[in-house]
């Protein structure tokens, strides 16, 4: 459901901008958006085994291989995600730190 929302994010901002009217909701913030998105990268390994267990119509897998594909799963997120950041960090160095910044200002997770 966060994916989807990701992905509607840039129409239903274009949506916001021509509706006229004191009853438009507030769009949530960039930094809740990156939020938003870290929390899909942190998750996609538990997607992926989920619909596998689900899936599974033959053989009956053992949790040491759920494990196992659990694992490599995350080392494929995690060296994504890692890339992710050495390209921000590359590419606009100064928006990277300032992103940074917000985070260790503001709590990531929510109480």
């Amino acid at each position: 459901m966060i994916e989807r929302f990701l992905k509607l994010i840039n129409n239903l901002s274009q949506m916001f901008l021509t509706l006229n009217g004191n009853d438009i909701p507030e769009m949530i913030s960039v930094h809740d958006i990156r939020c938003l998105q870290e929390i899909c990268s942190l998750l996609r390994p538990f997607e992926v085994l989920t619909r596998e267990i689900f899936t599974e119509k033959s053989v009956m897998i053992q949790p040491s291989e759920y494990r196992a594909k659990f694992k490599r799963q995350s080392k494929v997120d995690y060296s994504a995600h890692i890339s992710r950041t050495e390209e921000a960090l590359s590419s606009s160095p100064f928006n990277f730190w300032k992103f940074v910044n917000n985070l260790q200002q503001k709590p990531t997770v929510p109480l």
